[in-house]
């Protein structure tokens, strides 16, 4: 992959992290792309079935490892809820478990 000017994104990304003195694991550096972008890609609302597809994995549950999503999306997921301050009966009552 290039980008503007020619040069490669990891030689970009590398110079980079170079200047933000970021330690990145051995040999990890560009890999945390892939990471940073499935974890963006899932907080922006796309399905997981189709970055599988992105990504080219065989299997979900590796793309479900990259997918990690961060704490305070789960906290403003878990906000927006409708039944948040429901006790656990009356949640089961809403969904028609009882």
């Amino acid at each position: 992959m290039v980008i503007s000017r020619g040069r490669g994104y990891r030689s970009a990304f590398r110079k980079a992290a170079e200047r933000s003195k970021i330690q990145f694991p051995e040999g990890q550096m560009t890999h945390i792309l892939r990471h940073t972008f499935a974890s963006h890609f899932m907080m922006n609302g796309r399905d997981i079935l189709t970055l599988q597809k992105v990504l080219g994995h065989s299997d979900l549950k590796m793309t479900m490892r990259y997918s990690h999503l961060s704490p305070d999306y789960l906290n403003q997921v878990l906000e927006l809820n409708p039944l948040k301050n429901c006790r656990l009966g009356e949640r089961a009552r809403v969904v028609g478990l009882y």
